[in-house]
């Protein structure tokens, strides 16, 4: 059973919760055998989320887990599903850019991001693991 878990930093309404859930019900059935039926989705809005120890106003987090097997090419196309899903939410509550973060060694991702709109370098900055390995990251923005 697929679980989304979806933490935005402003509030939403009901109404908007339905919407998107429904929404990302709609995107699961692009995975072979995944059901919008089957689907788990848990939203939580006005959460404090803050990121490299900075408040942000205007985030927003999106977890997905498979508990079975998934190609990695139903997985990208899910990613994509999700993240215009998102993308577009988020430019109907106000937001005028979106940012993310991505290692310099992963340039698969980095050329999928790209493809995306995000070519606006922001900065590099360390991050780390939970194991605490310290990891280069580079932040890119869209502008919505």
């Amino acid at each position: 059973m697929p679980y989304i878990e979806v933490k935005l930093a402003k509030q939403a309404s009901r109404k908007q919760e339905r919407i998107l859930t429904e929404k990302l019900g709609e995107a699961i059935t692009s995975v072979p055998g995944k059901t919008a039926a089957g689907l788990m989705v848990s939203i939580s809005s006005d959460e404090h989320i803050y990121k490299g120890g900075e408040f942000l106003e205007y985030g927003a987090y999106v977890n997905v887990v498979f508990k079975t097997g998934v190609t990695r090419a139903d997985c990208e196309k899910f990613n994509e599903a999700i993240f215009t899903i998102m993308e577009e939410d988020l430019k109907k509550r106000g937001f005028t850019s979106l940012t993310l973060g991505v290692e310099p060694s992963e340039v698969r991702n980095i050329m999928i991001y790209f493809n995306w709109g995000f070519t606006n370098y922001i900065k590099s900055d360390y991050e780390y693991y939970p194991n605490n390995e310290k990891i280069l990251v580079n932040y890119y923005e869209k502008k919505l």
